[in-house]
């Protein structure tokens, strides 16, 4: 059985909430990716663009540098808008 956290999104990211230490161990095991998981858990149209760019990110040919080079633009770009949108909602992971 897995124990849910509830923390704002920034708290997520940030790993030196010293009162979040253990939850972040378990977190980075579960998810590896903390805000990907707060996009998949909040669902609204700047997360549907994280999930996006990730999965373009993953599909796309990592031979070609221009692609590969839109793709990580394009999550960097949705990663800011989510954080600027959700620094301080509070989700439970």
């Amino acid at each position: 059985m897995s124990t849910k956290t509830s923390m704002t999104v920034m708290d997520a990211l940030n790993r030196s909430v010293k009162q979040y230490d253990n939850t972040f161990k378990r977190l980075i095991k579960q998810y590896n990716d903390t805000l990907l998981a707060a996009a998949h858990k909040i669902k609204d149209n700047v997360s549907l663009q994280v999930i996006r760019a990730n999965a373009d990110l993953a599909a796309v040919d990592h031979d070609n540098e221009n692609a590969f080079a839109a793709c990580v633009d394009e999550l960097n770009a949705a990663e800011a808008a989510f954080i600027a949108r959700h620094e301080n909602t509070v989700v439970s992971l």
